[in-house]
């Protein structure tokens, strides 16, 4: 960490004289010899990813409002919501995936069940010991 601290203040010293256009050539050719992704592009991936899950989310709200009646339509297969419509649907989620990503890359479109999230029920099993058969 210290060997990385004295570096980079020399290379401050040394571009320091240097046009602010000169200087940001230098350190982009840096970033790039040392395949450093600047912090711009991670936080610009961050936002994006959380800008997608808040659309799924209000997707997926949206669908889950619709009437009994509407989805019940679609029971059994899965469905693709885009902008609170119904996009797509096919009882394959493979089949229906594709589709969706050949249609609209990667904008994030809801896939999920018609029905919406699957209830599991686990039930558990207790033994009774019989006192008698011992």
């Amino acid at each position: 960490m210290i060997r990385e601290q004295v570096i980079v203040e020399q290379i401050e010293r040394q571009i320091a004289r240097l046009s602010r256009q000169q200087q940001l050539e230098i350190v982009a050719r840096i970033t790039q010899q040392l395949n450093i992704k600047p912090i711009r592009r991670v936080q610009a991936k961050r936002d994006k990813y959380a800008a997608d899950v808040e659309k799924i989310n209000r997707e997926q709200s949206w669908w889950m409002k619709q009437s009994k009646r509407e989805k019940q339509k679609y029971a059994g297969v899965y469905v693709a919501v885009h902008n609170q419509t119904l996009v797509d649907h096919d009882p394959e989620l493979g089949s229906l995936s594709r589709r969706i990503r050949a249609k609209y890359r990667n904008t994030a479109v809801l896939m999920m069940p018609a029905e919406g999230a699957r209830e599991i029920r686990l039930y558990s099993t207790r033994m009774i010991r019989n006192e008698n058969s011992i």
